[in-house]
């Protein structure tokens, strides 16, 4: 059983982007890895999300923004 849930990566990823003043788009998307969730998306104004969080303690492995 994991320590964090969807939600919770959910919601570092939305307090990360807004620490780098990146677009937040509400349709991001979160996947179950092994070791690790995704949560990737569009931005609006922006290009798309890609972040990398572990499981064990909601570190972040990754995260990046890709230009439009």
């Amino acid at each position: 059983m994991p320590n964090i849930t969807k939600s919770d990566a959910l919601r570092i990823a939305k307090d990360e982007c807004l620490r780098h003043n990146w677009p937040w788009n509400e349709q991001t998307t979160v996947t179950w890895g092994v070791f690790s969730y995704t949560v990737w998306g569009g931005g609006r104004k922006g290009g798309n999300l890609y972040m990398k969080i572990r499981k064990k303690d909601g570190a972040i492995l990754k995260s990046s923004m890709t230009p439009r």
